[in-house]
């Protein structure tokens, strides 16, 4: 509620269309964001037996695909979406505020520096109106009142409208990139429990759904890994569990992530991510 009485603290200040409709998008990404929230607080409150039911009927409206994902997988996909959502709205509202604070600091130094005007309020009136058959590029003949000269006030001919851009394909072809590729250790790096690789960063472009995971090598097929991040203060924490080989997951971003708990390897291999 304190985000709600700082937008509506700046409803006397509003004085130009600009910072109306900043004022109104701030309102709705207020909304929004308070909406992200409470569903993100509802479903963690949630008892296991109908949270899995919420999880569900969440990505099935984003259309997630949730086959090859565990229970656990789900919900913590939805946590960090929801959080991911919400971070977006809280910086598209300090962006309105910013941009509304602009147009204001803009319309401040304008009416200081005399840029701005007061409308004129003599009796002069301009006559843009033209003779049927005459050429629109010729100046048309108008007497301000009060002065028997002619003044001549040139008529701008109209301009043709620009031609609409393409339209985009409807349903541009689906991409797969390779994020990263690193070799594993078989088991837990000297001096380590679990960790077999250095620290990684994930970076999936922009409009990846999902993460495709590739196991080659090892010795063995059915090798299992888990994603771990390093956190500096406090127990590091798993993120994803039993990643098998063609494993697909959440599009998970960030830094300083691990390969840990390795099973079933004999020698090091490799493990290549693909954002689909």
């Amino acid at each position: 509620m304190e985000n709600m009485a700082t937008i509506f603290s700046t409803v006397p200040g509003i004085t130009t269309p600009i910072m109306l409709v900043a004022f109104f998008a701030a309102i709705g990404a207020w909304a929004y964001g308070q909406k992200l929230s409470t569903q993100r607080k509802h479903i963690q409150s949630l008892p296991p037996s109908q949270r899995e039911d919420a999880v569900l009927a969440f990505l099935t409206s984003r259309r997630v695909d949730v086959d090859m994902l565990t229970q656990q997988q789900r919900f913590q996909y939805v946590m960090e979406d929801l959080r991911k959502r919400h971070t977006t709205t809280r910086f598209t509202l300090a962006l309105l505020f910013a941009i509304a604070g602009m147009a204001a600091f803009v319309l401040t130094v304008n009416f200081a520096s005399g840029s701005i005007n007061p409308p004129a309020t003599n009796g002069s009136r301009r006559d843009n109106s033209v003779a049927d058959g005459s050429d629109p590029r010729r100046a048309v003949i108008v007497e301000a009142p009060g002065d028997s000269r002619p003044a001549e006030v040139p008529v701008i001919p109209p301009v043709a409208a620009p031609e609409p851009a393409p339209a985009p394909p409807a349903n541009p072809a689906p991409t797969v990139m390779l994020i990263l590729s690193i070799q594993v250790n078989p088991g837990p790096l000297q001096g380590q429990s679990s960790r077999a690789t250095e620290n990684i960063s994930l970076r999936p472009p922009p409009g990846t759904t999902r993460l495709r995971w590739e196991i080659e090598d090892g010795g063995a097929s059915n090798i299992r890994i888990n994603l771990t991040v390093d956190r500096t203060f406090g127990p590091d924490h798993t993120v994803l569990n039993d990643i098998t080989n063609g494993t697909f997951s959440p599009p998970i971003s960030g830094s300083d992530f691990y390969i840990s708990a390795v099973q079933n390897a004999t020698r090091p291999f490799t493990v290549r991510i693909y954002a689909e």
